[in-house]
């Protein structure tokens, strides 16, 4: 079986419409992750099926660190629509091992509820993207144009709400007005302004028209910071 020449039809080896046929896609989400043709991102599915793709944990989709991504519409963090409570099973897009080096762009739409309390309490780079990174001047993570509200993002190190970890990458016009928490160091007490930030910690990286009106959380003790 394959498609007809003309797009339109499935034929069989002699040119034959078929009668009756079920193709599965393999990416649920429209687009092809190209940055012409980014994945269509519209409920919170789409988004863990995203991450699944840069991450290497998709079943059947080869991983693709470059993915790119856009919001179709505001995201409910509800792995069923009709949950009471916000789902707390995120896994941040992009690791260290595996930095995110796609395009997402949120225009300008919000995430609300974005939690990852059950996956997230001991690991580093935790946030709606965990790791964003650079493999060269023209290919490097981008994330804009997104806004996260409500939720809570906790983790040890570099924990953030919109970025956890930005090395190289570019985060513009983002905000973040859930709670972030994360540990304290004693031998580092300056942690909030190393470590853990509202919206991301920055390595020869840029962050842009970014602002964050949350509560940090460490060890004990909060802060509720006001960043631009």
């Amino acid at each position: 079986m394959r498609v007809s020449d003309d797009g339109k039809y499935i034929v069989d080896q002699y040119g034959n419409k078929a009668t009756s046929v079920t193709i599965e896609r393999v990416v649920k989400m429209n687009g092809d992750g190209t940055e012409g043709s980014p994945y269509e991102i519209t409920s919170y599915t789409d988004l863990q099926e995203f991450a699944s793709i840069v991450n290497d944990d998709h079943l059947k989709a080869p991983q693709n660190t470059a993915a790119c991504g856009e919001l179709e519409n505001t995201i409910i963090a509800k792995n069923d629509p009709s949950d009471a409570e916000y789902a707390s099973d995120w896994t941040p897009i992009g690791t260290s091992s595996n930095p995110y080096i796609g395009h997402f762009d949120g225009d300008n739409h919000i995430i609300k509820g974005l939690s990852n309390e059950q996956s997230g309490p001991n690991t580093n780079d935790q946030g709606l993207f965990g790791y964003i990174g650079k493999q060269s001047n023209t290919v490097k993570g981008e994330v804009k144009n997104v806004g996260l509200e409500g939720g809570k993002i906790i983790g040890k190190n570099y924990v953030g709400g919109v970025v956890g970890y930005n090395n190289g990458g570019t985060i513009t016009n983002c905000h973040n007005t859930g709670a972030v928490s994360g540990d304290y160091n004693e031998s580092s007490p300056n942690l909030c302004v190393n470590y853990l930030k509202a919206y991301c910690y920055v390595v020869y990286a840029a962050c842009l028209r970014c602002c964050s009106a949350t509560t940090i959380s460490f060890r004990g003790a909060s802060d509720s910071i006001n960043e631009a």
